[in-house]
């Protein structure tokens, strides 16, 4: 899609016409596969797909990494809203945010049957 000085869109040849809703959702759906295309954050995930609600510092003795990097990659996962925190007196817990994922499935499954 382009865009011309006057803010109008113009579809290029052969591509695809959303709607100003679908392509919200499209840029959602890109922040989201950014956020999880990284090894370190995918296996961030799969921990926390073992667990309810964990630790920051269990995720770091897991990955057996510092506690900065971990929580700059929480950082992404969050403002992607892959995950959420949760705050219990000075600890933080981390789990997934299962309604994103199946978000990302829906449109995925809309845009294919476009």
């Amino acid at each position: 899609m382009m865009v011309d000085v006057s803010g109008d869109t113009k579809p290029e040849v052969g591509a695809i016409q959303l709607s100003a809703d679908s392509f919200s959702k499209l840029s959602k759906a890109r922040l989201i596969i950014r956020a999880v295309n990284h090894p370190l954050r995918q296996r961030i995930i799969e921990i926390l797909m073992l667990g309810n609600k964990v630790k920051v510092g269990d995720l770091v003795k897991e990955l057996n990494i510092q506690q900065p990097v971990v929580s700059q990659h929480l950082s992404a996962l969050r403002k992607a809203q892959v995950i959420r925190a949760h705050k219990t007196g000075r600890e933080a817990f981390y789990s997934l945010n299962p309604t994103v994922f199946s978000a990302i499935s829906d449109l995925l499954q809309a845009l294919y049957k476009s």
